[in-house]
């Protein structure tokens, strides 16, 4: 095992467990988001009062037309398939699976492809969705070291 390809694994499952909180706190609110920018906790772990900065796990989200339980859903089911993706690529690079040839049309055909592209797309769905900003960034990590442990 190459120790660069299990802290990609390591980082991912942890970018999917912190989003999937996520969503797991947003399915128990009520009604729309206000903004972009959410709170993901609507309330402190307590349950008084509001929250207080730091402790609600803050997220954004461009789906504000959507109540919070419909969020909330779509986060987890994105979650879920972006840690499937994380275990694949994980198993991919485990066998050794050479990487795929770019077969993309002639302007996208110069991006090199190597496998963690689908991580960094994953992690901004995620962070576009409702999935925080750690997670993104944890995903991030984790594609760049898969990046980096391909080479």
């Amino acid at each position: 095992m190459k120790p660069l390809y299990a802290i990609s694994l390591i980082f991912g499952i942890l970018a999917v467990l912190l989003s999937g909180m996520h969503g797991v706190g947003e399915v128990l609110q009520d009604g729309n988001p206000p903004d972009i920018l959410i709170n993901a906790w609507g309330t402190p772990p307590n349950g008084d009062g509001e929250c207080n900065e730091g402790n609600c796990f803050p997220a954004m989200t461009i789906l504000t037309f959507l109540p919070f339980q419909v969020v909330g859903i779509l986060t987890i089911i994105f979650s879920l398939v972006l840690g499937m993706i994380v275990v694949q690529t994980y198993r991919e690079a485990e066998n050794n699976v050479p990487d795929v040839p770019n077969s993309a049309p002639p302007p996208l055909k110069s991006i090199p492809y190597k496998r963690g592209q689908h991580i960094v797309i994953g992690s901004i769905l995620i962070l576009l969705i409702g999935g925080g900003f750690l997670a993104p960034i944890l995903g991030l990590i984790s594609a760049i070291t898969r990046f980096i442990g391909s080479r």
